[in-house]
């Protein structure tokens, strides 16, 4: 994978609470308008069978592709056997899929890459 450039700047944190950040083990990405798109960052439970928005981002749609970029940077770095998985293969394996989180048979999300090719 070609290296985008990475801009090095001072970082700022709004509060506290930024500093410390909120748990998520979900994302979802939900259309707002032409141009932008909901970011929510969730806390699934299994047991409740609920995914409860604990951060919500608007992003330009635009932005995205890096974001997927930079998430398959970290899970390459991270665990290099592990790749997003594509759309196509969970629905043909018959896998649970609730509002666009793909839950395992312990309760665990992984996220989608409905843009994926199946040939990977």
């Amino acid at each position: 994978m070609s290296q985008l450039p990475r801009i090095e700047c001072n970082i700022i944190f709004s509060s506290d609470d930024v500093k410390i950040g909120e748990f998520a083990n979900a994302f979802r990405i939900v259309a707002d308008t032409e141009e932008e798109v909901f970011v929510d960052f969730c806390v699934y439970s299994a047991s409740e069978n609920v995914a409860r928005i604990v951060s919500r981002l608007r992003v330009r749609k635009d932005f995205l592709p890096l974001m997927g970029i930079r998430i398959q940077e970290a899970v390459d770095e991270s665990v290099p056997s592990r790749r997003l998985i594509p759309a196509k293969a969970v629905m043909s394996a018959g896998l649970q899929v609730m509002q666009g989180l793909l839950v395992n048979d312990e309760g665990r999300v992984i996220v989608l890459d409905a843009h994926a090719d199946d040939d990977n």
